[in-house]
């Protein structure tokens, strides 16, 4: 009997190596989500569906992917242009120039009904969305500021009105993320709405720009100057730590983030297309395979054994 229980342990302990390393190598992949000749921007993502700018019809377009079934299909294709789509659930929200200037219109996929979020008189743009919160940026006061709006009360509120200009606001949970110039370049802030503290996520030289954040992860794209290419980085919130994503030599940018998905905007074929990466680390919850390692698995492997045996 404790040959057996051994001689199980082992293969316990050889199964479960292999499966955390073919993880290790299956979630290491990058796969392209649209390579249609015309040119694809603006990737955003919620779990399996993938929105984007489509230049095919000759002007700005959404267009959406499910990649559970690979199925793409059109979003908004009025004549005006349609820009930076964002997605949550089954909302998807973007900056809208049927009116002459820049508003916010959204779609609710589920009922296919289509409605304005903000249409004042001065241009709003950039939005993105979590649950029932829309934010945005504002050209009301003189200068772009970052505004918010609950969908659920109708209610519109400012979340950074400071001198400088802010941009390209992402929010996930309560956090909301930013764009900001107060420093002279383009650094990376955010904002707690529940407790309403403002600080800074990066201000090192060059430029960052289009930070996105899923639960403590935040991307953006990262230039050591205005003119070199561009590299996607992450930084976890959690921890304080940075590190790169992708530095191939061409350019990337636009990224964009959901739960261990990563996309973006990549120039690796001399045209725009839309890459993705699966990193080992999920956001926001530890999958057992993840948690555990081998000598943590032998312990289970074993522990169960027993348990069989004395039962």
């Amino acid at each position: 009997m404790i040959r057996k229980i051994l001689s199980l342990g082992v293969l316990v302990v050889l199964a479960s190596s292999f499966l955390v390393l073919g993880l290790s190598q299956a979630l290491a992949q990058e796969t392209p989500v649209c390579t249609n000749p015309a040119t694809q921007w603006f990737p955003d993502i919620s779990g399996e569906l993938v929105v984007w700018r489509d230049d095919r019809n000759g002007n700005y377009d959404i267009y959406l992917k499910n990649l559970s079934t690979g199925t793409e299909s059109a979003v908004c294709t009025v004549p005006e242009s349609q820009e930076k789509p964002a997605i949550s659930g089954n909302i998807v929200v973007w900056e809208d120039w049927r009116n002459g200037n820049g508003d916010i219109y959204m779609k609710n996929l589920s009922t296919g009904v289509e409605s304005a979020v903000c249409t004042a008189s001065a241009d709003q743009g950039e939005p993105d969305i979590f649950g029932n919160v829309v934010v945005w940026k504002d050209f009301r006061n003189g200068n772009y500021d970052i505004y918010m709006k609950d969908l659920s009360t109708s209610t519109e509120s400012g979340i950074c009105t400071a001198p400088a200009d802010q941009y390209y606001p992402e929010i996930s949970g309560d956090i909301v993320v930013w764009n900001d110039f107060r420093n002279g370049n383009a650094d990376i802030y955010m904002k707690d709405l529940s407790t309403g503290i403002e600080s800074a996520v990066h201000t090192g030289p060059g430029t960052q720009y289009w930070a996105h954040i899923s639960g403590n992860i935040v991307v953006w794209e990262d230039r050591p100057t205005r003119l070199s290419n561009g590299d996607i980085y992450m930084k976890d919130l959690s921890t304080g730590t940075e590190s790169a994503v992708c530095a191939d030599p061409a350019d990337q940018g636009l990224p964009a983030i959901s739960g261990d998905i990563i996309v973006w905007d990549d120039f690796r074929n001399s045209n725009w297309d839309i890459y993705m990466h699966r990193y080992m680390k999920p956001v926001g919850y530890s999958p057992l395979w993840v948690g555990l390692t081998t000598s943590s698995l032998m312990l289970v492997g074993f522990w169960l054994l027993r348990k069989r045996a004395v039962a």
